[in-house]
């Protein structure tokens, strides 16, 4: 069995990314910019 320091989790959604380091307890979120339409040119 091995033994960790610590376990980072990351969940990326369509608009974010959480990351959260367990035993720091730290958590940021991240916003991902919208692409840019081709529509729009």
């Amino acid at each position: 069995m091995k033994n960790y320091l610590d376990v980072i989790g990351i969940d990326v959604s369509k608009l974010t990314i959480d990351a959260h380091i367990h035993k720091r307890r730290v958590h940021r979120v991240f916003s991902i910019p919208p692409k840019p339409s081709l529509l729009n040119n």
